[in-house]
């Protein structure tokens, strides 16, 4: 009787690790990682009277096995800007495969004369892996400071 249990427990055992297995080493292989977050004053465009919107660049991509996919991803700006008020703007970007390197463009709509100093971008989004398990939720948070405006540094004499 314990030669057919120990026997079955030695058989479920790599079993359940199998089932286990596959989603774990997704996990570990899915990820994302934002490269770099840049901001453009320059290009800021006009709005009416009530400010103008900022261009803010940033790269990233999407770490993962060749057979996933990865979507749903969402992009959330958060800013301190130089009067003191925060500003927030979130993106939906469209759906990306694994292993390429994106460029993606945020519009930061700031009063005039205000400039974003800190920030924070969180980017998450899911991951499907290839062989149809259940998608695995990843992200990555980047955060730093803007330069500030050459007009807006006071000169030490």
């Amino acid at each position: 009787m314990f030669k057919q249990l120990r026997l079955s427990a030695l058989l479920i055992l790599p079993l359940a690790l199998i089932g286990v297995t596959p989603h774990a080493y997704a996990q570990k292989k899915a990820s994302i990682e934002i490269r770099n977050v840049s901001k453009n004053d320059a290009q800021a465009k006009g709005l009416n009277d009530k400010g103008r919107l900022t261009p803010v660049s940033f790269q990233f991509i999407c770490n993962g096995t060749d057979a996933g996919k990865f979507s749903n991803l969402e992009t959330v700006l958060e800013t301190v800007n130089t009067d003191g008020a925060r500003s927030r703007v979130i993106k939906r970007i469209s759906d990306g495969t694994s292993n390429t390197l994106r460029e993606e463009r945020i519009d930061l709509p700031t009063p005039d004369g205000v400039f974003a100093r800190d920030f924070k971008l969180t980017l998450r989004g899911k991951f499907r892996p290839g062989n149809g398990a259940n998608p695995i939720e990843v992200g990555e948070v980047k955060t730093g400071s803007f330069p500030v405006p050459a007009n807006l540094i006071e000169r030490k004499n």
